[in-house]
């Protein structure tokens, strides 16, 4: 028991270098309204109409489709239906099964997984920008490019796989004030470890006013939302591992509950967090999932 607390306090380390690494600043933070019951990750009931925008061009994908970039410690997977991450594999890290690690969640919805966009107070927004099939175009250096436009959205969505656990994403929207998720949840922990009082749940991370802001699935009532500076990070965690995104300009830190419901109705329900940042226009952020290990934080925290 001794070795595991102390381990968790080196993982707890190296969370802390991460938040080095992005350079927090003074933040106040404030709440928003209880989420309506039923909404899979958009926090208020009203949901306007799209905006007509004018002059738009009409970018769509023409069937739904996965692409996978990979790298010597990593495979991520992305589907073209919300251009978002459906899968991240960590080559060098197995789970129980000794099957090679997934780190993003298995939820159905796509405005569940990582990298999608959301439109907090517009459903029917969120719905078009999560469920449009986008085009796709794969470059050079591990890249790779999502576009959907019609009159009442436009969104692009870069992708760019570095070495290492890390990426880079720009997402542009012509519309109202998005929210990029890091995630709902993370990874896929077993029965035992959701029983077990050695393991921490997913849990949202951030920095926050003086220094890192921790919120349990659990105690996450309703959405909680403050800004957040340029090198500040959005995280979700557990013992182990942690899925991140870094904003390069200023932007504000959000967080949701998502009560999910048991498959088995005689088991225990998972309490969920998703987590993202929001912005307009453009968001320019480096993305890092992967272990809490120090040494790979600290290097991490090393490039530009």
């Amino acid at each position: 028991m001794e070795k595991r607390l102390l381990f968790a306090a080196l993982l707890s380390l190296g969370v802390l270098l991460l938040w080095e690494w992005v350079g927090p600043r003074p933040a106040r933070r404030t709440s928003l309204p209880v989420p309506t019951p039923g909404a899979v990750v958009v926090p208020t009931a009203a949901a306007s109409a799209p905006a007509v925008l004018p002059g738009a061009v009409k970018i769509v994908g023409t069937q739904e489709a996965l692409t996978t970039i990979e790298n010597d410690v990593a495979r991520a997977t992305f589907s073209n239906r919300g251009a978002v991450l459906t899968s991240f594999v960590l080559r060098k890290h197995t789970d129980d099964q000794k099957r090679p690690l997934e780190l993003v969640r298995g939820l159905p919805d796509p405005s569940t997984k990582p990298l999608a966009v959301l439109f907090p107070g517009n459903l029917e927004l969120t719905r078009l920008a999560s469920g449009a099939l986008y085009a796709v175009e794969k470059g050079p250096a591990r890249t790779l490019t999502f576009r959907y436009g019609d009159e009442r959205l436009s969104v692009e969505k870069e992708i760019r796989l570095g070495d290492g656990y890390l990426f880079d994403v720009e997402v542009s929207v012509a519309g109202p004030e998005f929210t990029v998720l890091v995630g709902t949840g993370l990874r896929n922990p077993t029965a035992g470890e959701r029983e077990s009082r050695y393991v921490m749940p997913a849990t949202a991370v951030a920095t926050a006013g003086n220094g890192l802001e921790r919120i349990a699935a659990g105690k996450l009532t309703k959405e909680e939302r403050w800004p957040l500076p340029a090198g500040g990070f959005v995280g979700i965690e557990d013992n182990y591992f942690l899925a991140a995104i870094a904003p390069r300009q200023p932007a504000a830190a959000r967080f949701f509950p998502f009560p999910l419901p048991a498959g088995d109705p005689s088991a225990k329900p998972d309490a969920l967090v998703s987590g993202g940042v929001s912005a307009s226009g453009t968001l320019n952020a480096r993305v890092f999932f992967g272990p809490k290990d120090v040494a790979i934080l600290e290097s991490a925290g090393g490039k530009s």
